[in-house]
């Protein structure tokens, strides 16, 4: 994302949706669909006026036959960003068990009255 501010959206079906995170340029998103040739896990929603840069599949391989050392160096910024992403899930993973075994107190944790 060359600027702008996006949001990550998971939808959960009756309209339901989850916001799995808030990005800022220069952050880039739809790495996981490029690396594993998958569908899309989740939607981007955009909350500012945005530019977005595109990279497909196509590009990523062209990049690789001609410019072999650039295409380790990108892959390997968009596998140390996916170990970023998965070590906050892994910590608020974590923090939220420990409230549900009440381990930890959270406003969230106490029943409505």
């Amino acid at each position: 994302m060359a600027w702008g501010k996006v949001e990550v959206v998971h939808r959960l079906g009756f309209g339901d949706e989850v916001i799995l995170a808030e990005l800022n340029a220069p952050d880039f998103f739809g790495e996981m669909s490029i690396l594993d040739n998958h569908p899309r896990s989740a939607s981007i929603r955009a909350l500012d006026d945005c530019s977005i840069d595109v990279l497909l599949n196509t590009d990523l391989y062209h990049l690789y036959q001609k410019w072999p050392e650039q295409y380790a160096i990108l892959v390997l910024n968009m596998a140390r960003d996916l170990a970023r992403r998965l070590r906050v899930i892994n910590q608020e993973f974590i923090l939220r068990k420990e409230i549900m075994q009440g381990h930890l107190w959270s406003p969230e944790a106490v029943p409505p009255q």
